[in-house]
Protein backbone atom coordinates (compact mmCIF):
# COMPACT_ATOMS: atom_id res chain seq x y z
CA UNK A 1 0.00 0.00 0.00
CA UNK A 2 2.61 2.38 1.05
CA UNK A 3 4.59 1.68 -2.55
CA UNK A 4 1.87 2.41 -4.43
CA UNK A 5 0.87 5.42 -2.77
CA UNK A 6 3.80 7.14 -2.54
CA UNK A 7 3.35 7.32 -6.47
CA UNK A 8 1.10 9.66 -6.07
CA UNK A 9 1.10 13.25 -5.01
CA UNK A 10 0.73 13.50 -1.36
CA UNK A 11 -2.50 15.58 -1.87
CA UNK A 12 -3.84 12.43 -3.01
CA UNK A 13 -2.92 9.99 -0.23
CA UNK A 14 -5.76 9.87 1.54
CA UNK A 15 -7.73 7.60 -1.23
CA UNK A 16 -5.50 5.08 -0.37
CA UNK A 17 -5.30 5.26 3.58
CA UNK A 18 -8.82 6.10 3.77
CA UNK A 19 -9.70 2.50 3.56
CA UNK A 20 -7.91 2.18 7.02
CA UNK A 21 -10.50 3.51 8.64
CA UNK A 22 -13.83 3.25 6.58
CA UNK A 23 -13.44 6.55 5.02
CA UNK A 24 -14.73 8.62 7.84
CA UNK A 25 -14.60 11.65 6.86
CA UNK A 26 -13.52 13.41 10.20
CA UNK A 27 -10.50 11.04 10.33
CA UNK A 28 -9.49 11.83 6.72
CA UNK A 29 -9.73 15.37 7.12
CA UNK A 30 -7.19 15.43 9.95
CA UNK A 31 -4.90 13.52 8.04
CA UNK A 32 -4.90 15.65 5.18
CA UNK A 33 -4.13 17.98 7.90
CA UNK A 34 -1.47 16.49 8.96
CA UNK A 35 0.12 15.67 5.66
CA UNK A 36 -0.08 19.03 4.16
CA UNK A 37 1.66 20.52 7.53
CA UNK A 38 3.95 17.58 7.02
CA UNK A 39 4.59 18.48 3.36
CA UNK A 40 6.19 21.98 4.17
CA UNK A 41 9.00 20.19 5.58
CA UNK A 42 9.02 18.31 2.82
CA UNK A 43 8.91 15.29 4.25
CA UNK A 44 11.95 15.50 6.54
CA UNK A 45 12.52 12.66 9.37
CA UNK A 46 14.61 14.72 11.07
CA UNK A 47 14.15 18.54 12.20
CA UNK A 48 16.24 21.07 14.79
CA UNK A 49 14.46 23.55 17.34
CA UNK A 50 15.22 26.41 19.39
CA UNK A 51 14.98 25.37 23.11
CA UNK A 52 12.16 27.91 23.59
CA UNK A 53 10.18 25.07 22.30
CA UNK A 54 10.16 22.58 24.82
CA UNK A 55 10.16 25.43 27.62
CA UNK A 56 7.20 25.51 29.82
CA UNK A 57 6.25 29.22 29.88
CA UNK A 58 6.14 29.03 25.88
CA UNK A 59 4.11 26.32 25.68
CA UNK A 60 6.60 22.90 25.69
CA UNK A 61 6.47 20.63 22.82
CA UNK A 62 6.40 17.93 25.62
CA UNK A 63 2.86 18.71 26.45
CA UNK A 64 0.26 16.42 25.07
CA UNK A 65 -2.31 19.12 25.36
CA UNK A 66 -0.94 20.68 22.27
CA UNK A 67 -2.76 18.22 20.25
CA UNK A 68 -5.88 19.69 21.39
CA UNK A 69 -4.79 23.18 19.71
CA UNK A 70 -4.89 21.67 16.42
CA UNK A 71 -8.84 22.56 15.65
CA UNK A 72 -8.62 25.00 18.93
CA UNK A 73 -7.08 28.35 20.84
CA UNK A 74 -4.78 28.02 23.06
CA UNK A 75 -6.66 28.33 26.79
CA UNK A 76 -4.09 28.50 29.16
CA UNK A 77 -3.47 30.94 31.12
CA UNK A 78 0.60 31.40 30.32
CA UNK A 79 1.24 35.14 28.65
CA UNK A 80 4.01 33.85 26.79
CA UNK A 81 2.73 31.55 25.13
CA UNK A 82 3.86 31.33 21.31
CA UNK A 83 1.63 28.89 18.78
CA UNK A 84 4.59 28.29 16.44
CA UNK A 85 8.38 27.78 16.71
CA UNK A 86 10.83 28.24 14.07
CA UNK A 87 12.33 24.93 12.42
CA UNK A 88 15.55 24.06 10.70
CA UNK A 89 15.41 21.13 7.92
CA UNK A 90 17.57 20.21 4.94
CA UNK A 91 15.94 20.27 2.17
CA UNK A 92 17.96 19.29 -1.16
CA UNK A 93 20.97 19.82 0.61
CA UNK A 94 20.08 23.26 1.86
CA UNK A 95 19.28 24.41 5.10
CA UNK A 96 15.77 26.01 5.20
CA UNK A 97 14.45 27.83 8.49
CA UNK A 98 10.27 28.20 8.76
CA UNK A 99 7.69 28.88 11.12
CA UNK A 100 5.64 26.04 12.06
CA UNK A 101 2.45 25.22 14.30
CA UNK A 102 3.64 23.49 17.21
CA UNK A 103 0.53 21.53 17.61
CA UNK A 104 1.06 20.02 14.39
CA UNK A 105 4.99 19.71 15.27
CA UNK A 106 3.92 17.76 18.40
CA UNK A 107 1.53 15.28 16.63
CA UNK A 108 4.22 14.73 13.84
CA UNK A 109 7.08 13.89 16.33
CA UNK A 110 8.06 10.60 17.68
CA UNK A 111 11.08 11.27 19.75
CA UNK A 112 12.93 14.74 21.08
CA UNK A 113 17.21 15.07 21.60
CA UNK A 114 18.83 17.06 23.75
CA UNK A 115 22.39 18.12 22.73
CA UNK A 116 23.68 18.37 26.64
CA UNK A 117 26.16 20.61 27.96
CA UNK A 118 29.90 19.14 28.51
CA UNK A 119 29.46 20.29 32.10
CA UNK A 120 26.11 18.61 32.50
CA UNK A 121 27.45 15.08 31.01
CA UNK A 122 30.31 15.85 33.48
CA UNK A 123 28.07 15.85 36.53
CA UNK A 124 25.76 13.15 35.09
CA UNK A 125 27.54 10.74 32.74
CA UNK A 126 24.77 8.58 33.20
CA UNK A 127 22.24 11.12 30.77
CA UNK A 128 24.94 10.96 27.83
CA UNK A 129 23.58 7.53 27.20
CA UNK A 130 19.47 7.80 28.42
CA UNK A 131 16.68 8.22 26.23
CA UNK A 132 13.64 8.92 27.99
CA UNK A 133 10.24 7.71 26.81
CA UNK A 134 7.33 9.58 28.40
CA UNK A 135 3.81 7.60 27.52
CA UNK A 136 1.22 10.21 29.60
CA UNK A 137 -2.42 9.35 29.45
CA UNK A 138 -2.18 5.85 28.70
CA UNK A 139 -6.38 4.71 28.90
CA UNK A 140 -8.59 2.52 27.45
CA UNK A 141 -10.07 3.19 23.67
CA UNK A 142 -12.39 5.99 22.80
CA UNK A 143 -16.02 5.24 22.53
CA UNK A 144 -16.84 7.20 19.95
CA UNK A 145 -19.70 6.28 17.15
CA UNK A 146 -18.34 6.36 13.86
CA UNK A 147 -20.89 8.92 12.90
CA UNK A 148 -20.81 11.12 16.13
CA UNK A 149 -17.03 12.29 15.65
CA UNK A 150 -16.22 15.87 16.98
CA UNK A 151 -12.94 18.22 16.58
CA UNK A 152 -12.90 16.98 20.13
CA UNK A 153 -13.53 13.19 20.11
CA UNK A 154 -11.09 13.39 17.49
CA UNK A 155 -8.03 15.19 18.93
CA UNK A 156 -9.07 12.26 22.07
CA UNK A 157 -8.79 9.74 19.65
CA UNK A 158 -4.98 10.99 17.90
CA UNK A 159 -4.00 11.30 21.69
CA UNK A 160 -4.78 7.82 22.73
CA UNK A 161 -3.80 5.96 18.99
CA UNK A 162 -0.21 8.22 18.75
CA UNK A 163 0.46 7.02 23.04
CA UNK A 164 -0.53 3.89 22.18
CA UNK A 165 1.61 3.56 18.39
CA UNK A 166 4.65 4.74 19.79
CA UNK A 167 4.67 2.21 23.16
CA UNK A 168 3.74 -0.71 20.36
CA UNK A 169 6.75 0.69 18.17
CA UNK A 170 9.48 1.22 21.02
CA UNK A 171 8.14 -1.87 22.80
CA UNK A 172 8.21 -4.28 19.27
CA UNK A 173 11.61 -2.51 18.33
CA UNK A 174 13.06 -3.63 21.97
CA UNK A 175 14.08 0.36 22.62
CA UNK A 176 12.33 -0.10 25.92
CA UNK A 177 14.71 -1.59 28.73
CA UNK A 178 13.45 0.14 31.89
CA UNK A 179 9.92 0.71 32.33
CA UNK A 180 8.31 3.11 35.27
CA UNK A 181 4.71 2.15 35.77
CA UNK A 182 3.40 5.43 37.47
CA UNK A 183 -0.14 4.99 39.19
CA UNK A 184 -1.54 7.08 42.24
CA UNK A 185 -4.47 6.71 43.92
CA UNK A 186 -7.72 6.94 41.98
CA UNK A 187 -10.30 4.40 40.46
CA UNK A 188 -8.58 2.71 37.40
CA UNK A 189 -11.53 0.57 36.41
CA UNK A 190 -11.59 0.87 32.78
CA UNK A 191 -7.81 0.62 32.56
CA UNK A 192 -5.87 -1.09 29.24
CA UNK A 193 -3.08 -1.36 31.38
CA UNK A 194 -3.10 -4.82 32.54
CA UNK A 195 -2.86 -6.20 29.10
CA UNK A 196 -0.34 -3.76 28.00
CA UNK A 197 2.00 -4.47 30.70
CA UNK A 198 1.62 -8.17 30.83
CA UNK A 199 2.34 -8.27 27.08
CA UNK A 200 5.88 -6.27 27.86
CA UNK A 201 6.80 -8.53 30.41
CA UNK A 202 6.18 -11.64 28.68
CA UNK A 203 8.41 -9.87 25.11
CA UNK A 204 10.83 -8.35 27.40
CA UNK A 205 11.62 -10.06 30.36
CA UNK A 206 9.77 -13.47 29.84
CA UNK A 207 6.43 -15.37 30.02
CA UNK A 208 7.22 -17.52 32.87
CA UNK A 209 8.96 -17.64 36.20
CA UNK A 210 11.58 -20.07 34.69
CA UNK A 211 12.54 -17.53 32.14
CA UNK A 212 12.29 -14.84 34.43
CA UNK A 213 14.68 -16.06 36.43
CA UNK A 214 17.65 -16.33 33.39
CA UNK A 215 17.22 -13.08 32.36
CA UNK A 216 20.14 -11.88 34.78
CA UNK A 217 19.04 -8.73 36.07
CA UNK A 218 19.27 -8.34 40.24
CA UNK A 219 17.13 -5.14 39.52
CA UNK A 220 13.23 -6.13 37.64
CA UNK A 221 13.20 -3.72 34.57
CA UNK A 222 9.68 -2.64 35.59
CA UNK A 223 9.59 -0.35 38.49
CA UNK A 224 6.16 0.30 39.35
CA UNK A 225 5.57 4.06 41.21
CA UNK A 226 3.18 4.84 43.38
CA UNK A 227 2.58 8.48 43.32
CA UNK A 228 0.69 11.33 45.14
CA UNK A 229 1.43 9.31 48.29
CA UNK A 230 0.57 12.76 49.78
CA UNK A 231 -2.61 12.23 49.42
CA UNK A 232 -2.89 9.16 51.45
CA UNK A 233 -1.06 10.77 54.23
CA UNK A 234 -3.54 13.69 54.02
CA UNK A 235 -5.72 14.24 57.40
CA UNK A 236 -9.49 13.56 56.82
CA UNK A 237 -12.11 14.29 58.92
CA UNK A 238 -14.21 11.59 58.49
CA UNK A 239 -11.30 9.24 59.90
CA UNK A 240 -12.19 8.12 63.30
CA UNK A 241 -10.30 4.48 63.50
CA UNK A 242 -7.78 2.23 62.61
CA UNK A 243 -9.89 0.36 60.07
CA UNK A 244 -10.62 3.75 58.37
CA UNK A 245 -6.45 4.29 57.83
CA UNK A 246 -6.20 0.42 56.82
CA UNK A 247 -8.98 1.46 53.96
CA UNK A 248 -6.47 3.67 52.71
CA UNK A 249 -3.90 1.03 52.38
CA UNK A 250 -6.57 -1.25 51.10
CA UNK A 251 -7.57 1.02 47.90
CA UNK A 252 -4.26 2.04 47.16
CA UNK A 253 -2.26 -1.41 46.78
CA UNK A 254 -5.01 -3.75 46.64
CA UNK A 255 -7.79 -2.24 45.04
CA UNK A 256 -6.35 0.07 42.86
CA UNK A 257 -2.88 -1.50 42.23
CA UNK A 258 -3.13 -5.83 42.65
CA UNK A 259 -7.26 -5.57 41.05
CA UNK A 260 -6.50 -2.54 38.63
CA UNK A 261 -3.92 -2.19 36.97
CA UNK A 262 -1.96 -5.29 37.44
CA UNK A 263 -5.06 -7.63 37.83
CA UNK A 264 -3.32 -10.14 39.59
CA UNK A 265 -6.37 -12.86 39.45
CA UNK A 266 -5.53 -12.82 35.64
CA UNK A 267 -2.23 -12.00 35.26
CA UNK A 268 -0.04 -13.99 37.32
CA UNK A 269 3.39 -12.19 36.82
CA UNK A 270 2.79 -10.06 40.05
CA UNK A 271 3.07 -13.06 42.43
CA UNK A 272 4.56 -15.82 40.75
CA UNK A 273 7.58 -13.67 39.47
CA UNK A 274 10.77 -16.20 39.64
CA UNK A 275 11.19 -19.12 41.59
CA UNK A 276 13.33 -17.64 44.16
CA UNK A 277 11.96 -14.93 44.43
CA UNK A 278 7.65 -15.22 43.97
CA UNK A 279 6.42 -11.58 44.92
CA UNK A 280 7.09 -9.02 42.99
CA UNK A 281 8.78 -6.40 44.77
CA UNK A 282 10.45 -3.73 42.77
CA UNK A 283 7.53 -0.98 44.15
CA UNK A 284 8.57 2.76 45.10
CA UNK A 285 6.28 5.54 46.83
CA UNK A 286 6.72 9.08 45.15
CA UNK A 287 5.21 12.02 47.66
CA UNK A 288 5.43 15.28 45.90
CA UNK A 289 7.08 17.80 48.04
CA UNK A 290 4.73 20.75 46.41
CA UNK A 291 1.54 18.98 47.23
CA UNK A 292 2.61 18.29 50.57
CA UNK A 293 2.36 22.11 51.63
CA UNK A 294 0.23 23.82 53.49
CA UNK A 295 -0.76 26.45 50.72
CA UNK A 296 -2.99 25.94 47.66
CA UNK A 297 -4.40 22.45 46.96
CA UNK A 298 -1.75 20.96 49.20
CA UNK A 299 -2.09 18.17 51.36
CA UNK A 300 -1.38 20.33 54.07
CA UNK A 301 1.55 17.44 55.91
CA UNK A 302 4.48 19.76 56.38
CA UNK A 303 5.50 23.98 56.58
CA UNK A 304 8.37 25.29 54.88
CA UNK A 305 8.60 23.97 51.52
CA UNK A 306 6.88 26.35 49.06
CA UNK A 307 9.11 29.29 50.49
CA UNK A 308 12.61 27.54 51.24
CA UNK A 309 12.34 24.48 49.08
CA UNK A 310 12.62 22.48 52.57
CA UNK A 311 10.12 21.03 54.49
CA UNK A 312 10.35 22.62 58.34
CA UNK A 313 7.60 21.48 60.17
CA UNK A 314 4.77 18.88 60.56
CA UNK A 315 1.68 20.52 60.38
CA UNK A 316 -0.94 19.05 63.55
CA UNK A 317 -4.06 17.32 63.32
CA UNK A 318 -5.84 19.20 66.57
CA UNK A 319 -9.01 16.85 65.65
CA UNK A 320 -7.21 14.02 66.10
CA UNK A 321 -3.73 14.59 67.52
CA UNK A 322 -2.48 10.84 67.57
CA UNK A 323 -3.51 11.19 63.51
CA UNK A 324 0.52 10.30 62.29
CA UNK A 325 1.26 7.93 64.44
CA UNK A 326 -1.29 5.82 63.91
CA UNK A 327 -1.38 6.32 60.19
CA UNK A 328 2.63 5.11 60.57
CA UNK A 329 1.73 2.23 62.40
CA UNK A 330 -0.97 1.27 60.10
CA UNK A 331 0.89 1.34 56.91
CA UNK A 332 3.71 -1.09 58.91
CA UNK A 333 1.10 -3.46 59.92
CA UNK A 334 -0.37 -3.97 56.75
CA UNK A 335 -0.19 -6.74 54.93
CA UNK A 336 0.69 -5.96 51.73
CA UNK A 337 3.50 -3.10 52.98
CA UNK A 338 5.02 -5.79 55.35
CA UNK A 339 4.95 -8.47 52.75
CA UNK A 340 6.21 -6.47 49.17
CA UNK A 341 7.83 -3.09 50.18
CA UNK A 342 11.08 -3.76 51.58
CA UNK A 343 11.23 -1.68 54.89
CA UNK A 344 14.59 -0.46 55.70
CA UNK A 345 15.74 0.35 59.66
CA UNK A 346 17.13 3.75 60.11
CA UNK A 347 20.71 4.38 61.57
CA UNK A 348 19.70 5.13 65.15
CA UNK A 349 16.90 3.58 67.62
CA UNK A 350 15.60 0.15 66.44
CA UNK A 351 12.22 1.59 66.87
CA UNK A 352 12.59 3.80 63.55
CA UNK A 353 12.17 2.29 59.90
CA UNK A 354 12.12 4.48 57.24
CA UNK A 355 9.81 3.28 53.97
CA UNK A 356 12.14 2.84 50.62
CA UNK A 357 10.93 5.67 48.14
CA UNK A 358 11.32 6.79 44.87
CA UNK A 359 13.40 9.95 44.34
CA UNK A 360 11.43 12.90 43.61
Amino acid sequence: MVTFCFKDSPKEWYEVFSLLWNFNSEITKLFKDLINQYEQLNFANTVYLPIDSVLRDNGTLLDVDRLDEIYNEYKGPNPNYCAVTNICFIDDNNEKIVAFSKSYLCALTSELIFVLHEKIIHQKPFLEKTDLLDFPGTRRPESTEENNITNKSLLQLLRRGRVDYLFNRYSFSEKINVLLLCQNHKDSKQSVMPAKLNRWIDNMVGDSPEKREIFHCPIPPLFIISTWFNSDMEFDNKIKNIDNLNQKWHDRFVKVLEEQIIKADTYSWFNNWTKANPDFKNIYLLRDFERSDDTGVGSKLFKGYSEYKKELEQIPTPIYPAYRINLRQSFLDYDFVRDILQILPNHGTNQQVSIKTAPN
